[in-house]
């Protein structure tokens, strides 16, 4: 639903954007993992990779469901006096489900790093699929019903405090690179047009190389 729009909502479909990106790259790593034909070696070293690139994305992931859970879901509850609470219920219990399978997922890849066989690989696979389908299925039932009453309940004040928070939150050096790959270029240009010179440049001369660096250690 990328044609939702309205106070900031581009950037929230940004990152959902990025999350079913890199839902594909993790999985699309672990299959090739599973392939029984690699040397020892070469798998630890694909585990390396995946372990790095899936802690970042894990990282965010958390990060914007927290946010959710402690600042917007809470603030929707109030400013529309109770209207959209069984959707707002449905967020929480989603979260959930995806901490649980997250986690699940998360203990298949300990097992890999630990014994870095094809069978484990197979494990992880199965298991980010699985991880793969809880966070799908959220992120169509957000964008279908909880944006709308983002897009009603948030007033312009709220809003600018909001994205004023979000300006002061830690590890933008991880978090704008991560969000803005492959981003469509309207999205880039409005990002990017709005960041101080100094920002722009860690961005483009620091942050975006390391990023683009943990996407080439996934193992294809």
């Amino acid at each position: 639903m990328s044609e939702l729009t309205g106070k900031g909502i581009g950037m929230l479909m940004a990152i959902h954007g990025a999350v079913r990106r890199d839902l594909g790259r993790v999985r699309s790593a672990a299959a090739a993992l599973a392939d029984p034909g690699i040397a020892e070696r070469d798998r630890s070293v694909g585990v390396t990779g995946l372990a790095t690139y899936w802690s970042c994305f894990a990282q965010q992931l958390h990060h914007h469901h927290t946010i959710e859970d402690t600042e917007v879901f809470p603030y929707l509850r109030q400013s529309l006096a109770g209207r959209g609470a069984e959707v707002l219920d449905d967020m929480a219990a989603e979260h959930e489900a995806i901490d649980d399978a997250q986690a699940a997922a998360e203990a298949a890849l300990d097992e890999l790093q630990a014994a870095p066989t094809a069978d484990n690989a197979v494990v992880l696979g199965q298991r980010l699929g699985a991880f793969a389908d809880v966070v799908v299925a959220h992120l169509a039932h957000e964008e279908e019903a909880a944006v709308p009453l983002i897009i009603e309940g948030f007033d312009d004040e709220y809003w600018t405090a909001f994205m004023g928070r979000r300006q002061q939150d830690e590890g933008p050096d991880t978090f704008l690179p991560w969000v803005l790959d492959g981003a469509p270029e309207p999205m880039f240009a409005a990002v990017t047009g709005e960041m101080p010179p100094p920002v722009l440049d860690l961005l483009v001369g620091q942050w975006r190389p390391a990023h683009d660096d943990r996407v080439a250690a996934l193992p294809t």
